[in-house]
């Protein structure tokens, strides 16, 4: 499975878990909270949720890990900071590498 595959994977589980979320929430636990033995991960809410929250936790350490690749260093040949990991030249103006920016505007609430 390719990274993007393994992100629209989580966007399929993240989804799924507000979707099973929102009809706990207005038909109430004791009419839509369902639990099954055997464990069915595609229908328990349990499961659904646990899986996204899972899901969303991996996907945060791999940001992490991403941004932890792209952090500025000193460069005395470039006598100032760049990326370590695209080598881009890091000044006031452009503190974060395209990789960082991308990255931060995509995490941007707003």
């Amino acid at each position: 499975m390719t990274a993007v595959e393994r992100l629209d994977e989580i966007g399929a589980h993240l989804n799924a878990a507000y979707k099973e979320l929102g009809e706990v929430c207005t038909r109430g636990p004791s009419k839509r909270f369902r639990m099954s033995i055997p464990a069915n991960p595609e229908r328990d809410t349990d499961l659904i949720i646990d899986r996204a929250l899972m899901d969303a936790t991996q996907a945060g350490a791999a940001l992490r890990a991403v941004l932890d690749l792209h952090k500025p260093v000193w460069s005395t040949l470039a006598d100032g900071y760049r990326c370590i990991g695209c080598d881009v030249p890091l000044t006031d103006v452009t503190p974060n590498c395209p990789t960082v920016a991308t990255i931060t505007a995509a995490l941007d609430p707003s």
